[in-house]
């Protein structure tokens, strides 16, 4: 069972996250959102810090820009496929810690 604190997390991500960022094409996975556009991506991750209790979340927000160009230069090692999700870390700028 979730304790108060996590519901709350859970509400701010639906509140403040979903419901602005799936009507302007956002897609969800997890705590991740991406957003394809024609020659780049708009990434946001939400990640839950390691010192987050049951009692009190702490979390940070990373941004980032996915470029299909930059991944298939940097990260394609085996002759994959692009990312139809890329994670932040994938992404040819990133802004962490916001």
């Amino acid at each position: 069972m979730k304790t108060e604190t996590q519901e709350k997390f859970d509400r701010i991500i639906k509140e403040s996250f979903i419901e602005i960022l799936k009507p302007l094409g956002f897609k969800k996975k997890a705590n991740n959102f991406y957003l394809p556009l024609e020659k780049i991506g708009h990434i946001i991750n939400i990640q839950k810090s390691y010192y987050s209790t049951k009692d009190g979340i702490r979390f940070t927000i990373n941004v980032g820009i996915f470029s299909p160009e930059y991944w298939l230069a940097c990260y394609n090692y085996h002759n994959e496929e692009i990312p139809a999700f890329p994670a932040e870390h994938e992404c040819l700028i990133t802004l962490p810690e916001i």
